[in-house]
């Protein structure tokens, strides 16, 4: 029965299909497929003439062109692309796969992963792991695991930072709380005394009570009568004696306001150094996830 050779839509695994059948799937990624799907990976049609190109010939300058600019070159992100390129012709060869593992991790001297990359390299170390002979099979895989190994520490190092920075956050956050409470309690102090002010500010100038006190005082002297001088003495008291409170709660005032001010610089200080590790806390954070 003759054969349709291809390529998978999806990861461009060699693929074989009876021209009887309908469809098929992927053994190497499980997509399924119509014969119309799939593309044939060695022969071109050109001016009615077939072209025929080695892919073994191809699979091999790319590996070659993929681990210069891997091992060489130190050129990562082109190996990434080479290597990607090598699993799309070949995927049932795992140096293609291989490959992109070592790009992504710098030949495993990249310990600095984080969680969302890794788990990308590790499909790719999966993908390589299904189609290696046994030997190698064991080989990558000691390999790969001494690499989690540092992935995990430096994972575990940086979490650790993390964890101090939030709780100096926290503490820094309490910190504020604090003083901003006792920025309102004063604030609260300062509404009273001046409620207080200005109660004493419209009796102490009183004219009409002035006005008695004199009055009081002039028929003290036409009548000699003690009892005069006294109330007219009260009534004077009662101006002075609100003159005097108006200025008492004047200092009080002065004092709490200037006792807010060391308290506001305080607080701004702690918001600046607060939003500073919010900063490191977020870029520390991305560093983990991506």
């Amino acid at each position: 029965m003759p054969l349709i050779e291809g390529k998978c839509p999806n990861c461009g695994g060699l693929l074989q299909l009876k021209d009887d059948k309908k469809g098929g799937t992927c053994p190497f990624c499980g997509t399924s497929y119509l014969p119309q799907d799939i593309t044939n990976y060695n022969t071109y049609k050109i001016n009615n003439a077939t072209l025929n190109v080695d892919p073994t010939a191809a699979l091999s300058q790319k590996l070659s062109n993929a681990e210069t600019h891997l091992s060489k070159f130190k050129d990562y992100d082109k190996a990434i692309v080479l290597f990607k390129e090598i699993t799309e012709l070949k995927a049932d060869d795992y140096r293609g796969w291989w490959g992109l593992v070592r790009a992504h991790t710098h030949e495993f001297t990249k310990a600095d992963i984080g969680s969302q990359t890794l788990y990308k390299i590790n499909t790719y170390v999966k993908y390589a792991k299904n189609v290696v002979d046994d030997n190698t099979r064991e080989e990558i895989e000691n390999q790969w695991q001494s690499y989690l190994e540092q992935n995990n520490e430096w994972f575990n190092q940086n979490s650790a930072t993390l964890h101090t920075l939030e709780e100096r956050l926290s503490d820094i956050d309490k910190k504020k709380n604090s003083i901003v409470s006792e920025i309102n309690s004063l604030k609260s102090q300062i509404g009273t005394y001046n409620a207080q002010l200005v109660m004493a500010r419209m009796v102490y100038p009183n004219l009409y009570t002035i006005g008695l006190g004199f009055i009081v005082l002039i028929f003290f002297f036409l009548f000699k009568f003690p009892v005069l001088l006294l109330i007219s003495l009260a009534f004077f008291a009662v101006n002075v004696g609100f003159l005097i409170r108006s200025f008492v709660l004047d200092g009080k005032i002065s004092s709490i306001s200037e006792s807010i001010s060391p308290k506001g610089k305080d607080l701004a200080k702690l918001s600046k150094q607060s939003e500073e590790l919010n900063g490191q806390i977020r870029i520390l954070k991305n560093t983990l996830s991506e």
